[in-house]
């Protein structure tokens, strides 16, 4: 950035913001914009500022401009000044994008407003803008939050995210449309999710064919995942699975944690298998 804009800041307390911007905005590129509307502490600052860029002819609103407005308003629970905000970023013709969508659910989740959240994801389906993988994930972590796994496995089925048997209910869209939006998840992190949640709700194939697709799209598990499945094939009474993605799990250089071996002791434990119990101390 800029030592004008550096200059900037050290003139932020000023009173008179207008005029500081008056003696700067024509130095700033949209990118240090972006960066003096993100760096302000209340929603007030920020709508100010954010006024004052509109006033100005060469002015041209962005989606990236507005996401960081409506965060502030969101983050501040100032729902009536957030939806005057989305009246009139529609009016300007500036469309939201799958960031602006996913912001919202993580702000109206984070106020605990679960289902005013999720109404978001209903109004990117009526635009035909299908979630994307850090969409989908801020919404199981709202669901999560709120203590619904059967909402986030719903969700995840209607996201038809993996193969494992879901439907996909975004018949607005095309086939073809659906074809080109629904991709394999990228992230472990998303795969761990899944595994996860279809764990907690004693799942246990679906569970297996998340992992096993996780490993056919070609996306490393990690230690969480072994953790969690050798937990759920434990749970379930296939022990020796559970030893079977241990072997795995260190024949792939993915070293196991202390959680790893609770997780056995308390497998062991409840077989009554003493020695086995034994061993895990040792190795522990």
């Amino acid at each position: 950035m800029g030592a004008f804009c550096l200059r900037f800041y050290g003139l932020w307390r000023l009173k008179n913001v207008e005029k500081t911007l008056d003696l700067y905005y024509c130095k700033l590129t949209p990118k240090e914009q972006t960066v003096i509307l993100k760096e302000q502490n209340s929603w007030e600052k920020v709508l100010r500022i954010f006024e004052w860029f509109k006033s100005q002819k060469e002015y041209a609103p962005n989606v990236i401009h507005y996401n960081v407005v409506l965060r502030a308003l969101g983050r501040a629970q100032k729902w009536d000044e957030l939806r005057l905000c989305w009246i009139e970023m529609a009016k300007n013709g500036v469309l939201p994008t799958n960031n602006t969508y996913g912001m919202l659910v993580d702000v109206y989740g984070k106020a605990g407003l679960v289902k005013e959240s999720l109404l978001w994801i209903k109004h990117m389906k009526l635009r035909g803008i299908f979630p994307d993988e850090v969409t989908m994930n801020t919404v199981v972590r709202v669901l999560k939050d709120a203590g619904n796994i059967i909402g986030q496995i719903d969700f995840i089925r209607i996201g038809a995210m993996v193969g494992t048997g879901g439907g996909n209910n975004f018949s607005t869209l095309g086939t073809s449309d659906v074809e080109r939006s629904v991709k394999k998840p990228q992230l472990t992190a998303t795969y761990n999710t899944l595994i996860d949640l279809y764990g907690k709700a004693g799942q246990l194939k679906d569970a297996s064919d998340v992992f096993a697709d996780m490993l056919k799209s070609g996306v490393m598990p990690d230690t969480f995942t072994f953790n969690t499945m050798i937990f759920i094939c434990g749970r379930h009474g296939y022990l020796s699975e559970a030893e079977s993605l241990l072997n795995k799990m260190e024949e792939w250089g993915i070293s196991p944690d202390t959680k790893t071996y609770n997780i056995f002791l308390s497998l062991y434990a409840d077989v009554g298998n003493i020695d086995a119990v034994l061993l895990c101390y040792k190795e522990d």
